[in-house]
């Protein structure tokens, strides 16, 4: 995923789509591109915990103008019935 946080708005669709892909295909793991333009965006951590998403920070790179993109790796923490 990437560009996927800095639209607060667009959480719950976006939980939603991750919630689906995870239910059909729970060994799938998830690749983030972060990088913070409003603190708002830090509410994504705790609702990927909410649909069973653990994510890890793997890496930090210079993105585009010098700012720090995050890449984070998430896998299923859960057992989908």
């Amino acid at each position: 995923m990437a560009d996927v946080t800095y639209n607060t708005s667009s959480f719950p669709s976006l939980l939603r789509t991750v919630d689906s892909i995870l239910r059909l295909v729970p060994s799938c793991q998830v690749v983030l591109a972060y990088k913070e333009r409003h603190e708002a965006e830090g509410e994504i951590w705790g609702m990927f915990e909410g649909v069973g998403l653990r994510m890890q920070k793997i890496d930090q790179v210079h993105g585009f103008g010098g700012a720090e993109v995050q890449v984070w790796l998430g896998g299923v923490d859960r057992v989908t019935p």
